[in-house]
């Protein structure tokens, strides 16, 4: 079973920016990512997002439908086939279909009552 390590973020902490930091972290440690968002839409944000979360450094990234292999971070959502990575970076509210095979998974939870609950529930799957 992978790692698994959970982040609760405070209320001025934006899941997505906060994914881009882990994310951009993962890469420069040689790891390749892969970011479940929400829907497809959120994925879609996540993406233009990645292209201008930082002014001086570019983090190499595509949307898993137009991924190639070897692309360092691939954001893809749920109900898609999830590509083999090392690192498995999960902003849904739910635990993904695809977690075997990951070396790592890390879950961003936002300072919410449903979302702590649910996380809740991720790290008793996760321990058990």
């Amino acid at each position: 079973m992978a790692r698994a390590d959970f982040y609760i973020l405070n209320g001025n902490t934006a899941p997505s920016r906060f994914s881009c930091t882990v994310a951009g972290k993962a890469c420069n440690q040689g790891n390749s990512v892969y970011i479940v968002a929400e829907n497809q839409e959120e994925a879609a944000r996540l993406d233009d997002l990645l292209w201008t979360y930082q002014d001086i450094s570019f983090l190499p990234h595509a949307l898993v439908d137009v991924a190639t292999p070897g692309t360092p971070i691939i954001i893809g959502w749920p109900g898609i086939q999830a590509p083999q990575t090392d690192v498995l970076i999960n902003l849904t509210g739910a635990i993904p279909d695809d977690i075997a095979g990951f070396k790592r998974i890390i879950e961003i939870i936002a300072d919410e009552s449903s979302r702590r609950e649910q996380g809740r529930e991720r790290y008793k799957f996760y321990r058990e």
